[in-house]
């Protein structure tokens, strides 16, 4: 009988098994442009205000706030660093998008795992200095934005969207023991 089985398994073409994989997450991986980086989580296709195509939440990643979104009106700690860090990485450039168990966040955001590959030496030496995070081969990286913007100093961990996404919490929690540990970014430059 699992002989028999694993015969008709084996007639199904690849591509309907892999299916299968996605039934748990709300939708399935695609790529997308970054139109416009907003603040150190959040950024826009299509480019920003009312020419944005869609608004994604960097899932699991919890950056200091900017001016007017922040309570006093003005950015919190660290928080224009990290805006700028993550305009200088994913702006313009092609990620690629995974989705967990929810799709969609507060203010309508869609919530998303964003990854960044390519070959920019800038990057490389970054991720070389972080311990060769998402560094796959010599000179090429696939790097997890939400786990380097977390490694890397610029946001912690967001647990507010992550109670039920759980694709890549480990990561994003050890990921935030590591910076805090080696005082990387707001860890050194803001009192908590």
């Amino acid at each position: 009988m699992l002989f028999t089985i694993g015969l008709l398994h084996g007639c199904i073409p690849l591509e309907d098994r892999i299916d299968l994989i996605y039934e748990t997450w709300c939708a399935p991986p695609r790529e997308e442009v970054v139109g416009c980086v907003y603040d150190g989580d959040t950024f826009y296709t299509g480019g920003c205000q009312l020419s944005a195509e869609e608004d994604f939440r960097v899932l699991g990643v919890q950056a200091p706030e900017l001016g007017p979104s922040s309570e006093s009106g003005d950015s919190e700690c660290y928080g224009d660093e990290a805006a700028s860090f993550l305009d200088d990485l994913i702006m313009g450039r092609e990620v690629s998008l995974e989705f967990d168990v929810e799709c969609v966040g507060t203010f309508d955001r869609t919530l998303a795992w964003v990854f960044l590959e390519g070959t920019e030496v800038e990057v490389v030496s970054l991720l070389d200095d972080l311990g060769g995070l998402g560094l796959v081969e010599e000179g090429r990286y696939r790097v997890l934005v939400n786990e380097l913007m977390i490694r890397a100093g610029y946001a912690t961990v967001y647990r507010g969207d992550v109670a039920s996404n759980i694709r890549y919490v480990d990561r994003l929690e050890e990921a935030e023991d590591q910076a805090e540990a080696e005082g990387l970014g707001l860890w050194n430059e803001c009192v908590n």
